[in-house]
């Protein structure tokens, strides 16, 4: 890798250490560059993050090793510890979302601004409701209408060599506001 370092200036050359920032792209010198382990991140606080844009993690392999971080200047690290303590701040508010199933026959408030939103699958169903309860607080709803658990099976090899089997779960519904 040649060129510079896009905060400091430095040369960067085939043996310095270099790295590109996950969200803006901009090649950073070793010591102007910010690593977070993927693995700390909240995986809820990881899917509206990805969800929204605000930052997509991938897991890169290196010669067949498998690592679980990034690395971000400065600018786009402030941006993401604002949204990842603005998200995780806001899963223990997310009971305050009221959510109405698809099957729910009752009377439902008027509502505007729907979105859909779909979430990542997860072993505990409960997880997934957070998310998406969480995902309407982070942009400004307090609804989620119309919602539906989806049910998939996966599979895991275990150590003895059997299968186990597992259902996962996903939330589709759409973020609302009250018309009123």
């Amino acid at each position: 890798m040649s060129g510079k370092c896009g905060i400091c200036h430095e040369k960067l050359g085939i043996f310095s250490r270099s790295h590109t920032c996950s969200k803006c792209g901009v090649k950073l010198c070793h010591s102007c560059s910010k690593k977070i382990d993927v693995e700390d991140v909240n995986p809820i606080t990881e899917a509206i993050m990805q969800h929204f844009g605000i930052y997509n993690f991938r897991v890169s392999s290196f010669l067949g090793q498998f690592r679980g971080y990034e690395y971000f200047c400065p600018k786009c690290m402030r941006i993401f510890n604002n949204a990842q303590s603005t998200i995780d701040s806001l899963l223990n508010r997310a009971d305050s979302v009221i959510g109405y199933s698809s099957n729910y026959k009752g009377r439902k408030p008027a509502c505007s601004d729907r979105v859909l939103y779909k979430t990542d699958f997860y072993k505990n169903r409960d997880d997934a409701m957070r998310e998406i309860k969480t995902a309407a607080l982070y942009r400004g709803f307090k609804f989620v209408m119309d919602y539906s658990f989806v049910k998939e099976t996966s599979e895991e090899e275990t150590d003895s060599g059997g299968t186990y089997y597992y259902a996962t779960w996903r939330v589709v519904g759409f973020l609302a506001r009250s018309s009123n």
